[in-house]
C-alpha cells in the first residue's frame, strides 16, 4: 500500500473529498441520469472516499502490528 498506486489512489480520493458528498452526487446524477440505478451509483461513488480513508488507515495500522 505504500507505492505509487497508493499515492495515485489517495490523490484521487483527496480530490473527491474536496467536494461535499451531496454536491458530488448531484453532479454525477446530472451526467449519468436520475434513474434508480443512477441514484444508487452516484451516492455510492460520492460517499466511498470517506470509507476508503478509514479502511486505508486501519489496514496501515494493522500492517505495523506483530501477530
Amino acid at each position: 500500500l505504500r507505492g505509487w498506486t497508493d499515492k495515485i489512489l489517495m490523490s484521487f480520493n483527496d480530490a473527491l473529498l474536496a467536494f461535499p458528498g451531496i454536491l458530488l452526487a448531484l453532479g454525477l446524477l446530472a451526467v449519468i441520469g436520475a434513474n434508480k440505478y443512477g441514484i444508487i451509483l452516484a451516492l455510492g461513488l460520492a460517499y466511498t472516499p470517506s470509507v476508503a480513508r478509514v479502511v486505508r488507515g486501519t489496514v496501515l495500522s494493522l500492517r505495523e502490528k506483530e501477530f
